[in-house]
């Protein structure tokens, strides 16, 4: 439990900085997880204790207490959200502008099923791809409603199989850029 306290916490304050206060916004943000073992874990804690003011610095990166995984928080740049049927667009901050007030949304309300292409979003392969959106094969469902703002689960980091990289969704989505920490400055 203790844990979740952590991440309870480190999510209030990540979701603060973006100032989703009005009534007819609410915030998309997604996080990814890498799953930390052995040598990893270790690499971590040593990083962290070295680089601990740089790494809260960049306020998107939540490290477990006990260095069993970390997640890399961001907002939903451009997403195409779809609240009770009627589609609607995230700014690059990851705010959207709605016609109803969040009180009266619940979390079942609501889903993303794309973003608008630009050049930091160019889609991959499982995406339907069009002159101006990128549709997502399975729309995201938040994992939670915190405040005002839907969290969803990206899913694992998983760029590391036998000590190579691979090449994942993440680093196909972003055009000319290496990955989306270099896409969005994350």
């Amino acid at each position: 439990m203790e844990i979740q306290n952590e991440i309870n916490a480190f999510e209030k304050s990540y979701i603060e900085q973006f100032s989703v206060n009005n009534p007819n916004q609410v915030g998309v943000f997604g996080y990814k997880t890498m799953i930390l073992a052995e040598k990893n874990k270790d690499v971590v804690k040593w990083v962290f204790k070295h680089h601990k003011k740089e790494i809260e610095a960049q306020r998107g990166t939540f490290i477990a207490s006990d260095f069993s995984f970390y997640r890399i928080y961001f907002p939903l740049h451009t997403a195409i959200v779809n609240l009770s049927g009627q589609e609607y667009s995230a700014n690059e901050k990851g705010i959207v502008q709605l016609p109803v007030q969040l009180s009266r949304v619940s979390i079942s309300d609501l889903s993303v099923t794309g973003r608008i292409k630009s050049n930091k979003v160019t889609g991959c392969a499982s995406n339907i791809i069009t002159d101006n959106k990128i549709i997502l094969k399975d729309e995201l469902l938040p994992a939670q409603l915190r405040e005002n703002t839907f969290i969803f689960d990206m899913g694992l980091i998983d760029c590391c199989k036998s000590g190579q990289m691979r090449s994942t969704p993440c680093t196909q989505n972003h055009g000319s850029y290496a990955n989306c920490s270099d896409a969005f400055g994350i």
